[in-house]
């Protein structure tokens, strides 16, 4: 169900940047020093399109190179557009896309906590924080980057509330990303870290998904979405 965490990074809005001082204030307001109890979301969605989203990605695995290829041809915010390669037939493919913007909804699974380590320009998930994928992690608010396994992640247009998020509910703020993949080779790193509230609830949302390819083929890959009380 990787795709459908991938579907849902896409349709997030850009919005303007925020001052770097009253960022900082914020990421100190959500990540606050000590443990903060959170939940995993993950993805639930009706049989049919699992059924559908297992054979669009055995599909897109068979051809790893050709897939890369294919989606960096489409202008950013523009749909991907059907392919027989894809193993489904067009009608298919537009079920497919339909059931993953109405029927796909995150869900509470597993229960941990963020072990949040004060340093001097800004704030580090320190070794007891549940999800492995998170554990070391540095967001340096004074140079506005993100440190992580995967590199250095830029700060950049935050996340802003959509009704195109609708898995989640509307929520938004600040993002920090990188993008340094070879299109000749497909070989390199896309990650993504956000973090933020939902409008509805307050609640706190963190966000960070990340991949290292090598000639197409994804040899490292984190995919996690926590949320947290107001």
């Amino acid at each position: 169900m990787r795709l459908i965490s991938r579907i849902l990074l896409a349709v997030l809005s850009f919005t303007t940047a925020t001052p770097a001082h009253a960022q900082a204030d914020g990421i100190r307001v959500l990540l606050p020093a000590g443990t903060l109890s959170v939940h995993l979301l993950e993805p639930w969605s009706p049989p049919r399109l699992a059924g559908l989203t297992n054979r669009f990605q055995a599909a897109t695995q068979a051809d790893p190179v050709w897939f890369q290829q294919f989606v960096a041809q489409v202008p950013p915010g523009q749909e991907l557009p059907y392919h027989p390669k894809f193993r489904l037939s067009e009608a298919e493919y537009r079920d497919l896309l339909s059931l993953l913007t109405d029927s796909v909804v995150m869900k509470p699974t597993q229960a941990g906590i963020l072990e949040i380590l004060a340093t001097p320009s800004g704030i580090r998930f320190g070794p007891a924080t549940t999800f492995a994928a998170l554990r070391g992690l540095e967001l340096d608010t004074v140079a506005n980057v993100v440190r992580t396994t995967f590199g250095v992640l830029r700060g950049g247009p935050p996340i802003a509330p959509s009704d195109a998020q609708q898995a989640t509910g509307r929520w938004g703020g600040p993002r920090w990303s990188v993008e340094a993949v070879d299109t000749t080779t497909i070989t390199g790193v896309v990650a993504t870290f956000a973090v933020g509230r939902l409008v509805a609830t307050k609640e706190r949302m963190i966000y960070f998904e990340a991949k290292r390819v090598a000639d197409g083929a994804i040899t490292a890959r984190e995919d996690v979405l926590l949320r947290a009380a107001p």
